[in-house]
């Protein structure tokens, strides 16, 4: 494995949830995807993540940096969302093929 990238979303808004890794192919912390079709990015996983840091590794292959150069904007599926939801006190709810904020919803607070 190579990394990639080296900073950008960590824990916090990622989660720190390793829900692939009792599964045949471990995703470690999430995929990725294009920013704008949302079509998973093949070879290319959340690797690991610090509370405010994350790394992208290939797993296998090279990756076409010219396809994403500094500054480019790319999807992150995560493996988990809740310690992410709990920072939050609102939760937008989108249209996936537009971004179209469709409802806001209140975060249930308490136990």
């Amino acid at each position: 494995l190579s990394p990639i990238v080296g900073a950008f979303a960590g824990g916090m808004a990622l989660s720190k949830d390793r829900g692939t890794g009792g599964q045949k192919i471990d995703r470690k912390y999430g995929l990725l995807g294009d920013i704008n079709s949302g079509a998973i990015i093949e070879n290319l996983i959340v690797e690991d993540v610090s509370q405010e840091h994350g790394m992208i590794t290939n797993v296998k292959g090279q990756l076409d940096f010219s396809k994403y150069p500094i500054g480019s904007k790319i999807r992150v599926y995560p493996n988990h969302a809740c310690m992410t939801a709990a920072a939050h006190e609102k939760y937008h709810v989108i249209n996936g093929q537009s971004n179209e904020i469709l409802a806001e919803w209140n975060r249930c607070k308490g136990w």
